[in-house]
């Protein structure tokens, strides 16, 4: 059994290549994993898929971004961001969040993701 089996995961992640990276590293640990590379598509799939966790970007080629966070935080499905930021420059709401910087490795990717899974069960 795979870390990650039954995980279906959305990836909001504008750089082509590490959105694919990220997937791929996602699938190989079991999951099911689809990438969108926009805030309004991610907003859009947020509401159209069902999914039980996701991948977020702060910085989707406008600076930073927490539209999809926000949304995720309050429909309880965790997520972790993967980004170029330090922890320190989350907003308040999102110090709790599990951060991976770029560049990563698959492992920090999956042991975060694990992570957050798990606090979000254990409330």
């Amino acid at each position: 059994m795979s870390k990650l089996d039954g995980q279906h995961i959305l990836v909001i992640e504008d750089d082509f290549l590490i959105s694919v990276s990220i997937v791929d590293e996602l699938i190989e640990a079991g999951a099911t994993a689809a990438g969108v590379n926009s805030q309004p598509d991610a907003l859009d799939h947020l509401t159209s898929w069902h999914f039980t966790a996701a991948v977020v970007d702060i910085n989707l080629g406008r600076g930073p971004d927490y539209a999809s966070a926000t949304k995720l935080q309050k429909a309880g499905i965790p997520f972790i961001f993967v980004t170029g930021y330090d922890s320190d420059k989350l907003p308040h709401e999102f110090k709790t969040v599990p951060l991976v910087t770029k560049p990563h490795s698959a492992d920090a990717l999956v042991d975060a993701l694990l992570r957050a899974i798990d606090l979000a069960t254990a409330q």
